[in-house]
């Protein structure tokens, strides 16, 4: 029987990280993805970046991954603690087996626990709509 783990991913797992959602993204767009050239700012190898992403594993092998990505986003003379989810990603060979819920799940909480005032997702947003995010208003580029 196969082991199933849902883990909070480490610089340890940067270069997997950032391979495995390159494929997914790849195979999903039908062109070639480069996270570390597109975003640098957010793919560093070091454990505070990496500490917003979890991973789903079978018997070693990552198999779905999400992110959150945290910063304050003052308005007047009050300061929010925003996130922005996404880098959401499963495998083609391991869709339909739960692992997008597990992990949105897992960070939904993870940001309410910790007392975030907001987040919004990144990507295609109709997905999101189970876990109860709706499209309002515009969207905006910070």
């Amino acid at each position: 029987m196969s082991e199933l783990k849902l883990e909070k991913l480490k610089k340890e797992n940067f270069a997997e990280l950032v391979g495995f959602i390159d494929g997914v993204f790849t195979e999903q767009n039908g062109k070639k993805m480069d996270f570390l050239k597109a975003f640098p700012r957010i793919f560093k190898e070091n454990d505070e970046n990496m500490g917003w992403y979890e991973g789903v594993f079978e018997d070693g092998e990552l198999l779905g991954t999400a992110g959150s990505h945290p910063f304050n986003f003052r308005v007047l003379d009050r300061t929010l603690k925003v996130a922005q989810i996404g880098n959401v990603a499963v495998s083609s060979k391991s869709r339909g087996r739960g692992f997008m819920q597990m992990i949105m799940k897992s960070l939904c909480k993870k940001m309410e626990d910790e007392g975030y005032d907001m987040s919004y997702p990144h990507g295609e947003r109709k997905r999101y709509r189970t876990f109860g995010y709706e499209r309002c208003a515009a969207e905006y580029v910070l």
